[in-house]
């Protein structure tokens, strides 16, 4: 567990060269431990606005139940599709049901810049 938690100070650090982080980013994708994915979640959210492989990678480590609720928030918050997909690819393997509704929801759902389902007339 020592190496993960190295591992994931290594992929927030933006002092460390590119090389490095997306070693770190390579070690956590074969570690595949689900059960970092509300530390890597929480961590990430202060990177929303500037680095966003940095969340999708994190949101896509967020695998477990435990992930729900806050990705539930950031489904409702989210004005960027790139990271609204992810969030929605995550909920679905979740497969929790209390993501039913705001998962349909986003069928007409017209926030700058997210636009799923019907086209906007």
């Amino acid at each position: 567990m020592d190496e993960t938690r190295d591992l994931i100070e290594i992929f927030f650090n933006d002092e460390e060269s590119s090389v490095v982080r997306n070693q770190a980013l390579h070690r956590l994708q074969l570690i595949g431990d689900e059960s970092i994915g509300l530390e890597l979640l929480e961590r990430a959210e202060g990177f929303a606005d500037c680095d966003k492989d940095i969340v999708v990678f994190s949101l896509r480590q967020c695998g477990n139940e435990e992930c729900s609720d806050k990705l539930l928030e950031w489904l409702e918050k989210s004005t960027d599709t790139e990271l609204t997909t992810a969030i929605c690819e995550v909920l679905g393997h979740i497969g929790k049901v209390e993501a039913v509704l705001p998962l349909l929801r986003l069928l007409d759902d017209a926030r700058a810049d997210v636009v799923f389902g019907r086209p906007l007339a």
